[in-house]
């Protein structure tokens, strides 16, 4: 552990610079995806999220919208059991599955707050569809609290069905989000944090419960700390976005005339990721 600290003392001044950088906005971006009184909405948002470091918006998707996505997102879970989260389904490659998670994905007001805050270029890094079935409740993984060691990340995470507060919903503790780890605290299981929640318990009262009715999107830093829930208050159906601006790319497919057919700078938001394929 001695050997791990000094290390860190070490890596740490360089860990920092690269994450200043990674954060310093660029002047020349425009972020404006939307007009009026969506603006007037997209400037709301941002200034919660950048204040607290993720934003809640009840209810968000509705009508035919909610509908597609979850019909959409039951499609792509069919049979995807995830050998790694158990009693969960996931799917990572769903674009090409259906038009809904697109359109989602490139809500004009949603893209307007996340511009506002990254003020740079970004474009989508990676997505999920996950469905949570009942389990026992424990902390491992991502179910203790942490930090997703990427630093500056946004996530957008669309709830598909109702979901309540003592369910398996993700907490997220506001204002945790604009730390700069050290090194020790920036890598693997050194990002875990539970012990440190446990020591201050008036962090209690900062703590948002990402839950609601279905529609449901949160907007958060995922460098702010957060974590699952486990439980057997039933279930959970969500798809998350993860926008990126800098680094940690994954690769992303997208159907080619879907993506030809978007405007500036929609199109930018899924070009912009070196890995994207464009498929037909």
């Amino acid at each position: 552990m001695i050997a791990q600290q000094i290390w860190s003392l070490i890596k740490t001044p360089e860990f920092r610079l690269k994450e200043y950088f990674h954060r310093r906005p660029d002047p020349k971006f425009d972020w404006h995806f939307c007009s009026g009184e969506d603006a007037t909405k997209a400037q709301e948002g941002y200034q919660k999220l950048e204040e607290d470091g993720i934003v809640m918006l009840p209810g968000y998707f509705q009508g035919t919208m909610l509908q597609e996505l979850q019909a959409a997102f039951d499609k792509s879970v069919a049979d995807q059991w995830c050998k790694l989260n158990p009693n969960s389904l996931q799917c990572d490659e769903f674009f090409v599955k259906d038009p809904a998670f697109l359109r989602a994905a490139l809500d004009p007001v949603l893209l307007d707050i996340i511009g506002r805050y990254y003020k740079k270029k970004f474009a989508l890094g990676r997505s999920c569809a996950q469905r949570l079935l009942p389990a026992e409740t424990g902390r491992y993984g991502s179910y203790q609290w942490h930090h997703d060691t990427r630093g500056r990340q946004i996530h957008l995470m669309v709830l598909l069905r109702d979901l309540a507060e003592d369910g398996q919903r993700m907490s997220y503790l506001s204002k945790s989000h604009q730390t700069y780890y050290s090194y020790l605290r920036g890598r693997g299981q050194g990002s875990r944090f539970d012990t440190d929640l446990r020591e201050h318990p008036e962090y209690k009262d900062r703590i948002v419960e990402v839950a609601g009715p279905a529609g449901t999107v949160a907007i958060f830093d995922a460098n702010g700390l957060h974590s699952g829930n486990r439980n057997n208050n039933g279930g959970r159906d969500q798809v998350t976005f993860c926008y990126v601006s800098v680094r940690h790319w994954k690769p992303q497919k997208f159907r080619r005339a879907e993506v030809e057919a978007l405007q500036e700078p929609f199109k930018q938001v899924v070009t912009l990721n070196p890995k994207h394929e464009l498929v037909d």
